[in-house]
């Protein structure tokens, strides 16, 4: 578990780097993610030494899966602007984890209109089911 662990924060980790800043706000969220992953400081460090080494392998739960997909979204739109190359990280990343395009690109949607504004939970989930049912 703690492979796929590191390599979920090497993901948001590249995905946070793409602008060539790493700002404050950037920094405690991947913090905030490698705490909720039960990575120690040693582990953060060897990610953010090495992220290349560490592939994700996607886990066959839907649930995990998702749960990858709101961490690389919400990095995405952590410091308050969301980069082309970012949305490609994040599409690509979606697909590999076995989502729709279409249901990415609602989700990028979503998180470009609420860039400066909190996103209630119901409006990714009301994406989801549309997809899923």
């Amino acid at each position: 578990m703690s492979d796929r662990n590191k390599a979920i924060l090497s993901l948001i980790y590249k995905l946070i780097e793409l602008d060539k800043k790493f700002d404050i706000r950037e920094q405690k969220y991947l913090h905030d993610i490698a705490e909720s992953l039960k990575l120690s400081s040693n582990e953060i460090k060897e990610v953010i030494l090495n992220p290349e080494s560490f592939e994700l392998v996607p886990p066959p739960s839907e649930q995990e899966r998702m749960m990858i997909l709101y961490y690389i979204l919400f990095a995405m739109r952590i410091d308050g602007k969301i980069l082309p190359t970012e949305e490609d990280m994040v599409y690509d990343i979606g697909i590999k984890l076995g989502f729709r395009e279409t249901m990415l690109n609602d989700m990028i949607k979503v998180m470009k209109k609420h860039l400066h504004k909190r996103i209630k939970p119901d409006t990714l989930i009301s994406i989801i089911r549309k997809y899923h049912n």
